[in-house]
């Protein structure tokens, strides 16, 4: 055979330099618009994140004009809700709405007018409720403002022999004008219900009741507070129960916009860690706000084996530094 028609060895190896040089410039060419993909992104980038700022701020301006301010309704308690604007429902509220540019102005009244006015509408938001359920159209959110202790402010001599809560069957117990109701203790009760702390303690003073049932810091303001002398020896603080405290708010769509705030605001501080400083700051009891809401709300007695501290800073856990001495925050007589 002559040797020009034999098959080439050769070509093979020939054409594959061809095909490599091929497969080379789709690979760059690839490469190359990806290249210009992400320069292009990236040069986008800062032009995106402008205009989702610019769309988060008018969405705070609108929220701004659609709500105006937050007028929240309630009495004024020591460390909660001081008049010159400072305490821990006042800051964490102020910090809340805050965020969104949402001032909040003040209303000072006793809690059933507070609540009334929520009712009505003339008032955004009451603060504070401690009961499980609450009648329409009001509205109680998922998160609590606060989580207490309450205890009861007694005689030695009309109790001489405290065995826990049931000591107070059948008793005369003072408290605040709808703060606490038949559900708040697990036996019954003859209720006397007055319009200040002052006032249920000296029912207590004065032997027209056999007990005066409060908030441990509101007992302890209570007691700063009063003007009748007595001696602190002669009387006991024991621990009863506890619960939530929520605020609340009328079921309308601006109701519902401002609980729906409130919880997401409450979430949000929780997971930042900016609300347990505020609690801390002002010395109280830091809520479990993984498990809050407000199907939980309302009482749970303390058992009195179960050794409750008092609420407050520096309140030993699991001990009852109230059992059987005389009232911690009693002035000299």
């Amino acid at each position: 055979m002559h040797s020009s028609c034999a098959p080439s060895a050769l070509a093979p190896s020939a054409t594959a330099p061809g095909r490599a040089v091929v497969r080379a410039a789709k690979l760059a060419a690839s490469l190359a618009h990806a290249v210009a993909m992400a320069l292009l992104l990236v040069a986008a980038w800062p032009l995106q994140a402008a205009r989702a700022a610019d769309d988060a701020a008018d969405a705070q301006a609108a929220l701004r004009k659609d709500i105006g301010q937050v007028v929240v309704a309630g009495p004024s308690w020591e460390t909660f809700t001081n008049p010159d604007g400072t305490g821990l429902y006042h800051e964490t509220l102020n910090a809340l709405f805050g965020r969104h540019g949402i001032p909040v102005a003040r209303r000072y009244m006793p809690s059933e007018r507070a609540r009334l006015l929520v009712t009505q509408g003339q008032v955004d938001m009451q603060t504070c409720y401690g009961f499980e359920t609450i009648a329409p159209p009001l509205l109680l959110p998922r998160h609590p403002m606060y989580e207490g202790r309450y205890a009861v402010f007694f005689s030695r001599s009309a109790v001489p022999d405290w065995r826990g809560v049931e000591s107070m069957r059948g008793r005369t117990v003072a408290w605040r004008l709808g703060y606490y109701n038949d559900k708040s203790l697990p036996v019954p009760v003859r209720p006397i219900e007055v319009k200040s702390g002052e006032s249920a303690l000296n029912m207590v003073l004065l032997g027209r009741a056999d007990f005066y049932l409060e908030d441990t810091n509101l007992l302890d303001a209570s007691l700063r507070r009063t003007a009748m002398p007595f001696d602190p020896a002669a009387y006991r603080i024991e621990p009863v129960g506890e619960r939530r405290y929520y605020p609340v708010f009328n079921d309308s769509p601006r109701g519902r916009r401002l609980l729906r705030l409130y919880d997401e605001g409450m979430a949000r501080m929780a997971r930042s860690g900016e609300l347990r400083r505020i609690f801390k700051k002002w010395g109280h009891r830091y809520p479990d706000y993984a498990t809050t809401d407000a199907g939980a709300a309302g009482s749970r007695t303390a058992r009195p084996e179960a050794g409750n501290a008092p609420h407050g800073p520096g309140a030993a856990s699991g001990a009852n530094p109230n059992a059987d001495r005389a009232c911690p925050a009693c002035p000299a007589p």
